[in-house]
This record gives C-alpha cells, structure tokens and sequence, in this order.
C-alpha cells in the first residue's frame, strides 16, 4: 500500500487495517475473479471519494492465499 491509501485503509494510529474499509472489499475478492477485483479496487481507488479523504496517490495490493 502507498502512503495515499493509508487514512482509509488503516486505523488511526497504524494499529491495524480499518475494518469497515477491507472487510467490505476482502468479502467481494474472495467471490470475485482476478479481473473483476482488479477493476473494482482500481475503481474504489480513484472514486472521488477516496480523493476526498487524499488527492495523493494511492496503490493497494491485496493477495489471497487460494489452493
């Protein structure tokens, strides 16, 4: 993750992820394909929203174990 995408990904303090924010988007990527997660984190990223929180850039990898 970049710092862009710290204040919402992130509780305050940095004492862990902010649950409201990954337990939403962890429930759709572990249903959705490889592609549809990379276009809706891509999406979620640039929604103006999260430029409301900061216009800086954000980058958020998430990887799922699967056997």
């Amino acid at each position: 993750m970049s710092d862009g995408a710290a204040p919402f990904v992130m509780q305050r303090g940095a004492a862990g992820l902010f649950g409201p924010f990954i337990d939403p988007v962890d429930r759709y990527l572990a249903t959705a394909t490889q592609a549809a997660g990379d276009t809706a984190l891509a999406g979620l990223l640039s929604d103006p929203r999260t430029h409301a929180i900061t216009p800086d850039d954000k980058t958020l990898l998430i990887a799922r174990w699967q056997e």
